[in-house]
Formats: structure tokens, C-alpha cells, sequence
């Protein structure tokens, strides 16, 4: 989930064009596992309340990172030693249980 002070950033206009523009940039494809899932912006420094009004830091390519959604809970879950494929951050960084696929065998 974003942070109190982050929130106003992530939802922002700018931040919105330039997680679309990175997507397609990335051309969709995590850049961890290489899955064509790549939905995830990941900020590679951490967001703060000192760095969060740089933009340099918020919207620079260079500290971005096209993540699929398990690369994207992998990396989150990391510190605190645990993992769980049943859940992932939606668009707004919110932890939530991941949509079921449907099976396309047989079609």
C-alpha cells in the first residue's frame, strides 16, 4: 500500500503518463523473469518523504523497472522472508488476491 505522503504522487497525472509511457517502453515484459506480464512500475531507489517531489527520482526511467505482478510481490516481500502466490499489488499498490485464470485447453 502507498504511504500517506506518496499517495498525492501516484495518483498524479505525471506519474500516470509515465508509468503508461514506461510500460510500452518495456514493451511489456518484466524485466526480472522476462513473463510478457509486466504490469508493475517498481521505483528502484525507495520513494521517500525527501526524494518524492524530485523528479529525477520519481519519473526518470533510469530508477524504473517493469515488474510482473510476482516479480513485483517477490521483491516487496523480500525483507520480510516470505512469499505467497495467491496475492499480488494491484495498480494502486494494494496487496490483493490474485484474479483466477480461466484454463484455455480444449478451445
Amino acid at each position: 500500500m502507498a504511504r500517506k505522503f506518496a499517495k498525492p504522487f501516484y495518483n498524479s497525472k505525471a506519474w500516470k503518463n509515465c508509468q503508461k509511457a514506461y510500460k510500452a517502453y518495456r514493451l511489456g515484459i518484466c524485466e526480472r523473469c522476462g513473463s510478457p506480464e509486466g504490469t508493475e512500475v517498481h521505483h528502484k531507489i525507495m520513494l521517500n518523504e525527501h526524494n518524492i517531489n524530485d523528479a529525477s527520482i520519481t519519473l526518470n526511467f533510469d530508477n524504473l523497472e517493469l515488474l510482473c505482478q510476482t516479480c513485483h510481490a517477490k521483491h516487496h516481500n523480500r525483507k520480510h522472508g516470505f512469499c505467497r502466490d495467491d496475492v499480488c499489488f494491484n495498480e494502486f499498490g494494494d496487496l490483493v488476491k490474485k484474479p483466477e485464470r480461466q484454463s484455455t485447453q480444449g478451445i
